[in-house]
């Protein structure tokens, strides 16, 4: 999903990948955040599709730790327990390789993390996203202004939920 890009409009998103690459998850993952019901309050159509699409990529980039989380208990396992000196050199070696792989991953969530955390900290950001209440404004003839958007409740709300995307979603990482 590294080469997802989205463009979103108040009632519909564009999905753009590079070539061969799946765009099926991204869009069962927002169909499943629009279909959801409201539980305390409208969340614009939008806010779904970006929540969606983040849903997805932490899971994406769960399921891809999870795949090296045994890899890497083996070769601790096997390290403990070395049967021959050359054993223990070659399982040192793959727990190199394991630990730039484990790299990757973590650069990869602090700059989705990053990029998420810039957006909600940015008041002007945060309500350029409210394409819907913006249409509905300038369909009544008027402008809407910075301090107009309501969206203070839902940016602690998405930093509550981006926090615990990072912290629940990841937690193999850390053992």
């Amino acid at each position: 999903l590294e080469s997802l890009r989205a463009i979103v409009f108040f009632d519909r998103v564009w999905l753009i990948l590079k070539s061969g690459s799946s765009v099926d998850p991204v869009v069962y993952a927002i169909q499943e955040m629009i279909s959801m019901p409201d539980i305390d309050e409208d969340v614009p159509f939008e806010f779904k599709v970006v929540e969606g699409i983040l849903s997805c990529l932490t899971e994406d980039l769960r399921t891809g730790l999870s795949a090296v989380k045994p890899s890497v208990e083996r070769t601790l396992n096997a390290i403990e327990r070395p049967k021959s000196l050359s054993g223990l050199d070659e399982n040192a070696r793959k727990l190199r390789l394991l630990k730039q792989e484990l790299n990757l991953y973590e650069v990869q969530l602090h700059g989705i993390r990053d990029a998420l955390f810039d957006v909600l900290d940015d008041d002007e950001e945060m309500s350029h996203m409210y394409l819907s209440d913006r249409l509905q404004a300038l369909a009544r003839g008027k402008k809407i202004r910075r301090k107009d958007a309501p969206h203070e409740e839902m940016e602690s709300k998405s930093e509550r939920k981006g926090c615990q995307f990072f912290v629940s979603r990841f937690s193999c990482a850390g053992r």
